[in-house]
């Protein structure tokens, strides 16, 4: 390394101050690259969980993840192999990029998949009261569970069966407890109707 002579230092003094320096910026790099790293671990592992588990995932929920992970978006730019990447990291790094690249049609996808495997292991709950199977549009409303779900449906279509239905189906998987559902109806005929049945 080229040393300079800076006014009022000796030749030993500036090495000195310039490893010292260097030392320093390393340092400063070390710590980066172990918070980055410590965030990427955590993120992949929260993404892998969220796309792992049996359970519907929300688009919301998804799309909390998908706005944290944007912070450190930029690690798709590093290669998997680089040397910026401790090896302990290169496999998150890796599942981490793919999660990024994951949109809504994969997701659409997946809770597709979910709900077919739920409607054949919950098959027994896919019934009205009067044991009726329902329709396909029908259990999938069961088993959907965005933060909102919009059914639009004409006089006499099932919407009490579906009602009735779903609060079956969020009970007995024990994804709610009867405590946590509010059941809500237009008219005391409904009202009526949807208390008798469960």
């Amino acid at each position: 390394a080229e040393i300079l002579q800076l006014k009022g230092f000796q030749p030993d003094d500036a090495a000195r101050a310039v490893h010292v320096f260097q030392e320093q910026k390393q340092n400063e790099v070390r710590r980066s690259v172990l918070a980055i790293g410590l965030k990427l671990k955590e993120l992949s592992t929260e993404g892998k969980e969220l796309i792992d588990r049996s359970k519907y995932l929300r688009a919301s929920v998804w799309g909390k993840w998908q706005a944290r992970a944007a912070s450190i978006a930029w690690v798709k730019e590093i290669p998997a192999k680089s040397v910026l990447l401790p090896l302990g990291l290169r496999d998150e790094h890796t599942s981490f990029v793919a999660m990024l690249g994951l949109g809504k049609d994969a997701i659409r996808a997946r809770n597709h998949r979910f709900v077919d495997e739920e409607r054949k292991r919950y098959q027994l709950l896919m019934v009205n009261a009067k044991k009726q199977a329902l329709t396909d549009e029908q259990q999938r409303a069961l088993i959907v569970d965005e933060d909102n779900t919009l059914i639009v449906a004409s006089a006499g279509s099932g919407k009490t069966s579906v009602i009735e239905a779903k609060y079956r189906y969020l009970v007995e998987t024990g994804k709610a407890n009867p405590g946590e559902i509010l059941l809500l109806a237009y008219n005391k005929k409904s009202a009526k109707e949807i208390k008798d049945r469960i």
